[in-house]
């Protein structure tokens, strides 16, 4: 009986091997795996390969990527304030340094006891004291853009002026627009230094200002300014103003020389870098003073520079557009 359900069970066996091998030919399934195996086993060599590559030289390699690193310190552009945002395509962005003398406006006090009392004062009282200005002149003149600016810094010159900072050099700007307002305030008789930007006119025919000598241009500024001013009307605007007239070197004896103009605003002085200047029936080369830049850069911080001629004037870099 035993014997019996053993051969029933080897022939059961044999009837399922039977059936697994019509539905699966001998050799096919092993031809797949052995398949897969092979693309798996050659993709494994690839990795190696390239892993014993890497690993061949790695100091070579952590010198490589010192090196990239460094280049690219080297290329990177100066550093900028997250303020600025007006960009320039002919000039570096606007350093910090720069950025900081945008925010000041330089206050030159009355008179000498004025001059007096603010250097009793700390900064943190001179900047309250501004900030009282400030605000007696935002509720007389009921002014938004007055009373949205923020005074945050305060010093004494040397020369007893006093450099105050804002937030930024849009509110700066501002306050300089309405200093007629609040500077009362501060103190009897003082007035806001107004910053200039500078340039250098070259070839300017010395006949052509209306004198003989070159000397002479001090007795004609008034002159040259308004027909500067009227010449250039369309590219300038009717906003542009200028501030000084002068030679960059006197050109005794000499038919033409180089004429400094100093503008109140730096976009009037950008465009007459961009378009050039119109004088006598002639475009004139206009270029950056570059002379004055020199010397404004060589200032330490205490020094009373007012001028912002150091500045590179390319289009629209640095100072917001703020009409008074």
């Amino acid at each position: 009986m035993q014997t019996t359900t053993q051969v029933l069970d080897f022939l059961k066996g044999i009837q399922e091997l039977t059936a697994d091998i019509i539905k699966n030919p001998i050799g096919q399934e092993w031809r797949q795996q052995f398949e897969q195996l092979r693309q798996e086993t050659s993709q494994i060599k690839q990795d190696i390969h390239a892993v014993r590559i890497a690993s061949s030289n790695p100091i070579a390699a952590g010198s490589n990527r010192i090196r990239s690193y460094v280049d690219a310190i080297k290329s990177a552009p100066p550093l900028t304030h997250f303020l600025s945002t007006h960009g320039s395509a002919s000039t570096n962005p606007a350093t910090p340094s720069d950025l900081l003398q945008d925010r000041q406006i330089i206050v030159k006090l009355g008179d000498s006891d004025g001059i007096k009392l603010f250097r009793t004062r700390t900064p943190a009282e001179i900047t309250k004291l501004a900030e009282k200005a400030r605000v007696k002149a935002a509720k007389a003149t009921d002014g938004l853009a007055v009373a949205s600016a923020k005074f945050v810094a305060a010093r004494q010159l040397k020369s007893g002026d006093i450099s105050l900072s804002l937030r930024t050099a849009k509110e700066a700007e501002i306050m300089r627009c309405h200093r007629l307002a609040w500077v009362k305030h501060l103190w009897k008789g003082s007035e806001v230094r107004l910053p200039s930007w500078g340039v250098v006119i070259h070839d300017v025919n010395v006949r052509s200002l209306g004198i003989n000598s070159a000397a002479e241009i001090k007795d004609r500024k008034q002159g040259i300014t308004k027909q500067l001013l009227t010449e250039n009307l369309f590219h300038w605007g009717a906003d542009a103003e200028i501030t000084q007239i002068s030679w960059l070197v006197l050109p005794e004896g000499k038919k033409s020389g180089s004429l400094i103009v100093e503008f109140l605003s730096p976009h009037t002085a950008n465009k007459s870098i961009d378009t050039g200047t119109l004088w006598d029936s002639e475009v004139l080369t206009t270029v950056v003073n570059t002379f004055l830049a020199t010397k404004a850069q060589s200032t330490q911080p205490g020094d009373d520079i007012i001028t912002s001629n150091h500045k590179k004037q390319g289009p629209d870099q640095t100072r917001p557009a703020i009409y008074c």
